[in-house]
């Protein structure tokens, strides 16, 4: 009786280790980290820590499985050209939005860049006037809102915020001195300047 109970855990034992073998070719069949997951039960198949009917289950599990990726495959086999299709339309969807906000950009800082021009042309106008022609009804207010103005559109342009506190600052120093104080005209006339290359600079960038 000992050896037929032995003889038939020994069979038993040999069904188990040659369905571990079968299931395990079957499981690394699977792409992905289903591979791992597989050898994981084979190991415990192979090691007797799972019984038939467990086996029997995960291997109708993976049968299922195989047919479900098998099924995508195909899916993705006769419908390669739409959804090619499908891609080229979202990347061209995506590129048309990127450069609608660029262009958008770009033109409100040309907006700003031509408005600024403006207002150290006239600016510039005013110290002309004020210092070489020594105009007495040019009153300093009027330099002060175009400096303030100019001061503010500097700010929405870039690299030019800067240069911009820096004219202010330049004509708050020298503005009581225009039309006396020679030194005073070329320090406000040279900080002008240089503003106004830097917004033709900003110009010129713009695509």
């Amino acid at each position: 009786m000992t050896t037929t109970f032995s003889s038939s855990r020994l069979g038993e034992s040999c069904v188990q280790q040659q369905r571990a073998a079968h299931y395990t070719a079957r499981f690394e069949s699977v792409n992905g980290y289903f591979h791992r997951l597989a050898r994981f039960i084979g190991t415990l198949i192979a090691d007797d820590l799972l019984s038939l009917t467990a086996i029997h289950k995960i291997g109708h599990f993976f049968n299922h499985l195989e047919v479900i990726m098998s099924s995508i495959r195909d899916q993705i086999r006769r419908n390669f050209v739409a959804l090619v299709s499908l891609t080229v339309a979202l990347a061209g969807f995506g590129y048309n939005t990127w450069r609608n906000e660029l262009s958008e950009e770009n033109r409100n800082h040309r907006t700003v860049a031509i408005e600024l021009l403006l207002e150290l042309g006239s600016f510039q106008r005013l110290v002309f006037q004020r210092h070489y022609d020594k105009d007495e009804t040019i009153s300093p207010r009027v330099g002060w809102a175009h400096v303030l103005m100019i001061r503010d559109l500097s700010t929405l342009l870039p690299s030019t915020e800067q240069q911009g506190e820096r004219l202010r600052s330049t004509w708050q120093s020298h503005w009581s001195s225009l039309g006396e104080n020679q030194d005073s005209a070329d320090q406000v006339l040279a900080e002008t300047n240089t503003l106004r290359q830097q917004v033709l600079a900003v110009i010129a960038s713009l695509e």
